[in-house]
C-alpha cells in the first residue's frame, strides 16, 4: 500500500513537471513568434521610412529625407538586420555627399563598407570602395581615391564582373589623367573599353560616354588617327543599322575631322566617300558628300570650290525632286554668298529658300523682316537697316500696326548696337506709341526690355526698373515661345542686378530665381523636341529633377534660396551633353549658363558660388581645348578660394592647373 502510494505520488509529480515543461516550451514558442512578429513589424516600419525618405530625396527635400533614413537605420539596428543596415548607410552617405557634407558622407560609406565586410558581401564591399574612391576624387585626394578604386577593382576581378572592372579601370584612368600620368591614363582607358566591349552592353550609354572621353583624350594629345578609329568603333557600337554604318563610314569620319578643324583629313574622307558613292550610283550619298565638301571649302574661305560643291548637290536634289534637299542647298548657298560678301546672290537664294519653306501669303509678306534678320545674322547691319526700313514703309502704307511696331523694335536694336542710343530710344518710343492701341502686344514687351537696357547703360536704374516691370506685366498674359521666354529672362536678370546694386539681396534673388525657372522650362522644351530623334532619357530625368527640386524649394528662406541659383551649373552641364548632338546650335548654351551663374554670384557677392563658377568655366574651356582661357578661370578661382580660406577648392583647382601646365 505504501509502495503504491509512493508510485502514485511520483507519477503525479512527473505529470506536473511535464506540464510545466510543456507550458514553458509553449510560452517560449509564443514569445519567439511574438518576437518574430515584432521584428517583422519593425522591419516593415523601417522599410516604410526608407521609402518615404527616397521620395523626399527625389523631391529635393533632403532634410526630411535624412530624418526618415535615420529612423530606418535606428530600427534596423534594433532588430539587428545587418544587410539592410549596410544598404541604408550607403543611402545616407549618398545623401550627405549630395549636400557636400563630405565628412558625414565618408563616415557613412565606411560604416556601410565595414558592415558588408562583416557579412562577407564582396559585391557590396566593391561598390562602397568605389563610392569612397569617388568621394576622395571629388575632394581632390587622388592618392586615397586611387587606393579605393584599386580595392574595388581587385574584388570585381575576383568576381569576374566585367561591368565593375570596366568602371574601375576608367576611374583609375581619370585619377592618372589629373596627375598628368598620360601613359597610365591611356592604359587604363583602353582596358576599360576592352572589358566594356565584352559585357552584354546593358550599360550602353555609359560605354558610349567612355568612348567619347577616350576620343577627347586622343584629340587633346594630337593622336587624331587613333581618335578617328575609336570614333568609328563608338559609331559601330551604337549603330542599329550596321549596313548604313559601313556605307557612311567616310562621311562619319569626315564629320569628325571637320569638327576637330582637321580639314585636310576631312577632305580626304569626303572625297573617298564620294568616289565610292559615285561607283555605287548612290545619289543621296553623293549629295551628302558634296554638301560636306562645300562646308569644308567654305571654312577654308575657298568660296568658288564651296559654291561648286553646293551647286552639284542642288543639281542632284532637283533630279530627285527632293524639296527639302533643294531648300537645304538654297540655305547653304545663301549663307555662303553672305559670308563671301556676294550680298545680291545671297538675297536671291534666301528668297528662293523662302518660296520652298514659307506657308501662305502672310509668311511671304514678312520677307523684309526675314531678310533683315538674315543680314543681321551675317553682321551686315546696313543691308538689314535697308530691308527693315523698306518693310516699315510698306506696313505704314498698309496701316499694318503690328508690323510697324516690329520694325521699330528691329531698327532700334540696330541703332543700339551701333551705339546710337538716342536714335534707338526714338524708335522704341515710336513703337510703344503705336503698339498701345493694339490688342496683340507681342512686340511691346520687347520694346520695354530694349528701353530698359538703354536706361541701364545710362545708369538710370529707376527708369530701367519701370521698363522691365512693364514688359513683364505684358508677358504675364501671354503663353510665350522660347524666344519670348528669353526676353523675360533678360528682364528678370536685369531686375535682379538692379536690386543687387541696391543691396536688396532678397528681392534680387527672387528675380534671379524667376529667370532660372524659365531657363529650366526652355531647356525642357528643347529636350522634349530633340527626344524624338535621340535617346536622352537620363538628361531628361536629371533636368526634371532639377526643376522639381527648384519648385519644391520655392518657399524656402531667402538665404537658402540663394543656393538654388547653382541650378545654372546644372543647366550648364546639361547643355554640355545636349550641344554635343546639336549641330544647328548657333550659340554655346553651356558657356552662357556658366557665365550667367558667375555674373549672378558676383552681383550677390557669393564667394562659394563664384569659386564653383570659375571651376565650371575652367573645366568647360579645358574640354574646348582653350587652355589659356581655362588657366585664367582656374587662377581667378584660386584668388577667390585664397581670400575665403576655401582649402578644398584650392586643392581641386591646383590639381587642374597642374594638368594644364603639363600639357
Amino acid at each position: 500500500m505504501v509502495e503504491t502510494s509512493k508510485n502514485n505520488t511520483s507519477s503525479e509529480k512527473s505529470k506536473t513537471m511535464g506540464w510545466w515543461m510543456m507550458s514553458a516550451v509553449v510560452i517560449a514558442l509564443i514569445g519567439l513568434i511574438a518576437w518574430q512578429i515584432w521584428k517583422a513589424e519593425q522591419y516593415n516600419q523601417a522599410v516604410n521610412y526608407i521609402r518615404i525618405g527616397k521620395q523626399y530625396r527625389a523631391e529635393g527635400d533632403l532634410k526630411n529625407a535624412e530624418e526618415m533614413y535615420l529612423k530606418g537605420v535606428k530600427i534596423f539596428q534594433d532588430v539587428e538586420n545587418h544587410e539592410a543596415l549596410a544598404v541604408q548607410y550607403g543611402n545616407l552617405a549618398f545623401l550627405y555627399t549630395n549636400i557636400d557634407d563630405w565628412q558625414k558622407g565618408e563616415q557613412m560609406y565606411l560604416k556601410s563598407l565595414e558592415t558588408f565586410q562583416l557579412l562577407g558581401d564582396e559585391e557590396g564591399m566593391a561598390n562602397q570602395y568605389d563610392n569612397l574612391g569617388s568621394l576622395y576624387a571629388i575632394r581632390g585626394d587622388n592618392e586615397k581615391a586611387e587606393k579605393m578604386f584599386r580595392e574595388s577593382l581587385a574584388i570585381f576581378q575576383e568576381l569576374e564582373d566585367d561591368d565593375g572592372m570596366t568602371k574601375q579601370y576608367f576611374n583609375l584612368g581619370h585619377i592618372y589623367y589629373f596627375r598628368g600620368h598620360l601613359q597610365q591614363t591611356e592604359e587604363m582607358y583602353l582596358k576599360s573599353l576592352e572589358f566594356g566591349e565584352s559585357s552584354d552592353l546593358k550599360n550602353l550609354p555609359q560605354i558610349e560616354s567612355r568612348y567619347e572621353k577616350v576620343i577627347a583624350f586622343y584629340v587633346k594629345r594630337g593622336k587624331l588617327q587613333l581618335a578617328g578609329e575609336f570614333f568609328l568603333k563608338k559609331i559601330a557600337l551604337i549603330s542599329k543599322n550596321k549596313d548604313s554604318m559601313v556605307l557612311n563610314k567616310y562621311a562619319n569620319l569626315g564629320d569628325f575631322y571637320l569638327k576637330q578643324g582637321e580639314w585636310q583629313r576631312a577632305e580626304k574622307m569626303f572625297l573617298k566617300g564620294l568616289e565610292i558613292d559615285k561607283a555605287l550610283d548612290n545619289q543621296e550619298g553623293m549629295v551628302k558628300h558634296y554638301s560636306n565638301l562645300g562646308v569644308l571649302y567654305g571654312n577654308r574661305d575657298e568660296w568658288q570650290r564651296a559654291e561648286e560643291m553646293f551647286l552639284k548637290g542642288l543639281e542632284i536634289n532637283e533630279v530627285l525632286e527632293d524639296k527639302q534637299g533643294i531648300a537645304n542647298q538654297y540655305d547653304k548657298l545663301s549663307n555662303l554668298y553672305a559670308e563671301s560678301g556676294k550680298w545680291q546672290r545671297a538675297e536671291t537664294f534666301f528668297l528662293k529658300k523662302m518660296k520652298f519653306t514659307s506657308k501662305g501669303k502672310a509668311s511671304l509678306l514678312n520677307k523684309y523682316a526675314k531678310l533683315g534678320n538674315f543680314f543681321l545674322k551675317h553682321n551686315n547691319d546696313q543691308l538689314a537697316e535697308e530691308k527693315f526700313l523698306k518693310g516699315l514703309e510698306i506696313d505704314e502704307a498698309l496701316g499694318y500696326k503690328k508690323g510697324i511696331v516690329r520694325y521699330n523694335a528691329s531698327l532700334g536694336e540696330i541703332y543700339a548696337k551701333r551705339g546710337d542710343l538716342q536714335h534707338a530710344e526714338t524708335m522704341y518710343l515710336k513703337g510703344l506709341e503705336m503698339g498701345g492701341t493694339l490688342e496683340s502686344q507681342e512686340s511691346m514687351a520687347r520694346l520695354y526690355a530694349n528701353l530698359g537696357t538703354i536706361y541701364v547703360n545710362r545708369g538710370d536704374d529707376e527708369q530701367a526698373e519701370e521698363m522691365f516691370l512693364k514688359g513683364l506685366e505684358i508677358d504675364e498674359f501671354s503663353e510665350g515661345d522660347i524666344l519670348e521666354n528669353q526676353q523675360r529672362i533678360v528682364n528678370y536678370t536685369h531686375l535682379g542686378t538692379i536690386y543687387a546694386n541696391r543691396d536688396d539681396k532678397e528681392q534680387a534673388v527672387e528675380m534671379y530665381l524667376k529667370a532660372l525657372e524659365i531657363e529650366i522650362d526652355n531647356a525642357l522644351e528643347i529636350l522634349q523636341t530633340r527626344a524624338i530623334e535621340v535617346n536622352v532619357a537620363k538628361e531628361q530625368r536629371d533636368l526634371q529633377h532639377a526643376k522639381k527640386k527648384f519648385l519644391n524649394d520655392w518657399e524656402m528662406t531667402s538665404e537658402d534660396k540663394e543656393k538654388l541659383l547653382n541650378h545654372y551649373a546644372t543647366l550648364g552641364h546639361f547643355y554640355a551633353i545636349y550641344d554635343k548632338h546639336d549641330d544647328d546650335n548657333d550659340e554655346d548654351r553651356t558657356e552662357k549658363m556658366f557665365l550667367k551663374g558667375l555674373a549672378i554670384s558676383e552681383a550677390l557677392k557669393n564667394q562659394q558660388s563664384l569659386s564653383n563658377g570659375y571651376a565650371n568655366l575652367g573645366t568647360f574651356y579645358t574640354e574646348r581645348h582653350n587652355l589659356p582661357k581655362a588657366t585664367e578661370m582656374f587662377l581667378k578661382g584660386v584668388e577667390i578660394d585664397k581670400a575665403s580660406g576655401n582649402q578644398e577648392g584650392l586643392s581641386k583647382k591646383y590639381t587642374h592647373l597642374g594638368v594644364l601646365y603639363a600639357k
